[in-house]
């Protein structure tokens, strides 16, 4: 029954924060990239290059990481703080909890600690993924 409890808790606190890192992270890089593609497609509705593509999903990319990377190190902390021994335990409540007393206790630049690595991951990630999605999409379209 305390193995039940204590699954119940780690899952309702993680899910919060993985919840707002999807929230933060995900609508921020398809934003930008929306926005940015749509700026970039010329003034006859030719969408950009393939290059362009990748840029954009680049920079969308950095911006989502570095928007996402607070939530990112709450949900780091509230999953390792269930395998911490008793005495070490920060028993966050929820993501808001972690995130108010992160920043109290250790200061708002805490919030990014990791935040250069995380935003070179999401430059790749973002370049591969989003550019070939975009080029795919197009290349179905144009067969119609």
């Amino acid at each position: 029954m305390v193995w039940v409890r204590y699954l119940h808790h780690v899952v309702v606190s993680s899910l919060s924060a993985g919840l707002l890192r999807q929230a933060t992270y995900t609508t921020t890089r398809l934003g930008i990239y929306t926005v940015l593609f749509e700026k970039m497609t010329g003034q006859d509705g030719t969408p950009p290059n393939f290059l362009m593509k990748a840029l954009i999903g680049m920079t969308a990319g950095a911006t989502g990481a570095f928007v996402g990377t607070p939530a990112e190190v709450a949900l780091i902390r509230m999953t390792a703080d269930g395998r911490l021994p008793a005495d070490q335990k920060r028993g966050y409540s929820n993501v808001f909890n972690a995130l108010a007393r992160i920043t109290k206790e250790e200061g708002v630049t805490t919030l990014w600690r990791g935040c250069i690595p995380t935003m070179a991951r999401a430059v790749v990630v973002n370049a591969a993924q989003l550019a070939s999605y975009s080029q795919s999409k197009q290349a179905l379209y144009r067969d119609r």
